[in-house]
């Protein structure tokens, strides 16, 4: 049971990943696309940043992450701006 609690988070936090690389949600939208409650979002996005993504916020609140600073580990799988 808890390898599939593990395997859930770690899905959950690839998608938050996923969907921060596409830059057109808000906290509220990501909670509701990912199906976690507000507050365990902004723990994830914690999370995310300790991997070492920089993830920034724009003028209408929207999340994203800013590719030109992917953790080096990272860059072969994630999608770059051209």
């Amino acid at each position: 049971m808890e390898n599939k609690k593990l395997t859930n988070k770690i899905k959950v936090l690839f998608r938050i990943v996923e969907l921060l690389q596409a830059g057109n949600y808000t906290a509220s939208q990501l909670s509701e696309l990912v199906g976690i409650p507000n507050r365990t979002l902004h723990r994830y996005l914690l999370k995310i940043e300790d991997i070492g993504f920089v993830i920034d916020k724009d003028f209408k609140g929207r999340f994203f992450i800013n590719n030109s600073v992917v953790p080096d580990f990272l860059k072969g799988y994630l999608k770059t701006a051209a």
